[in-house]
């Protein structure tokens, strides 16, 4: 399976909802690039980003054609969000900042 993800803001670093649910999921999510992402994610690596829609529908049909390294991206999205991203995690980040402005 296949996740795709449209964004049609362009903003650095804007991700909606949608990304990171669909990377949590254990999917493979292939997206249409953000400025930023690099800072978060690994392009091939937790997810797929594309600039053009040209490139990502190559891309599709490349994954579609190899399950082995799809379903190895997506296990490795899926471990990153849990280790970084998951509400835990968050939730930690957000008591640790609270501690230090104490």
């Amino acid at each position: 399976h296949i996740n795709l993800g449209m964004n049609h803001y362009h903003m650095t670093r804007y991700y909606n909802r949608r990304l990171f649910e669909s990377v949590a999921s254990g999917r493979l999510h292939i997206t249409y690039y953000i400025p930023g992402m690099e800072i978060h994610f690994k392009n091939k690596k937790h997810l797929v980003w594309f600039k053009t829609v040209e490139q990502g529908i190559k891309l599709v049909k490349y994954y579609l054609n190899n399950p082995e390294e799809r379903e190895q991206i997506a296990k490795q999205g899926r471990d990153f969000f849990i280790k970084n991203h998951s509400w835990p995690v968050r939730t930690q980040q957000f008591v640790n900042k609270i501690k230090k402005m104490l």
